[in-house]
């Protein structure tokens, strides 16, 4: 696991609703979450943790989901960050471009 030190992945722990933020660990590292809401903070909650916040490095990691996987989410809470919407946009919405995309399943905090 030598990627341990930039990212972590735990797509066993995907559900249908899901939340995006960052935060700052310490001394200026700053890391992206991806967490699985159902599961309210308890065993099963990660689902990824990136190093950064630039969408490219997040977007590389997260695609490691299978698409049949994230076909399965049906919510996303994310803040206003230009990043975590251009996250979104790529990985749960253009991905789907077969089916018609609705911003009625995003919730803005």
């Amino acid at each position: 696991m030598s990627h341990a030190g930039d990212w972590l992945l735990f797509d066993e722990n995907l559900g249908e609703s899901l939340s995006i933020d960052e935060t700052c660990l310490s001394s200026g590292e700053v890391y992206t979450f991806l967490t699985n809401k159902a599961c309210k903070g308890g065993r099963g909650t990660l689902v990824a943790v990136v190093r950064g916040t630039k969408a490219e490095d997040v977007i590389r990691v997260l695609e490691k989901i299978d698409l049949s996987k994230r076909k399965t989410v049906k919510e996303i809470t994310l803040d206003l960050s230009s990043s975590m919407m251009i996250i979104l946009l790529f990985l749960f919405m253009l991905s789907f471009c077969n089916q018609p995309i609705t911003f009625a399943s995003i919730t803005f905090i």
